[in-house]
């Protein structure tokens, strides 16, 4: 029984972590929005054929603009893959099916720790 209710608890969990972390990116989208940004710049999440997730969240005329990292990859084995990186005003990043939420969580890491280092 214990291990039903724990199990259910994660699983409500779990679903609220996502659901903020939709909520996060969403709000860090609409902040970025201010007539003209959304115009030129984009936050794409699309689906590869590994299978996968990709994402791309242009970076130009935010805190993050100027920020380079070189291509980072953890691949523990052939389905179990992420990778991300920043270049020319863009966050890259790319994982199996399961990653979806870690590389959105990987891009609101880098946001928090620019904005914790802002004077």
């Amino acid at each position: 029984m214990l291990a039903a209710i724990n199990s259910s608890f994660f699983k409500l969990s779990q679903k609220h972590m996502e659901a903020n972390l939709i909520k996060w990116l969403s709000k860090w989208f609409d902040s970025q929005c201010d007539g003209s940004w959304e115009h030129s710049n984009r936050l794409i999440i699309e689906s590869i054929d590994n299978p996968g997730w990709n994402i791309q969240i242009d970076l130009q005329d935010t805190e993050l603009e100027n920020l380079e990292i070189k291509w980072t990859l953890v691949e523990n084995n052939e389905n179990d893959w992420y990778g991300f990186k920043v270049q020319n005003s863009r966050f890259s990043a790319s994982g199996d099916t399961s990653k979806l939420e870690l590389l959105i969580t990987k891009f609101k890491e880098l946001q928090s720790e620019k904005a914790a280092n802002m004077p």
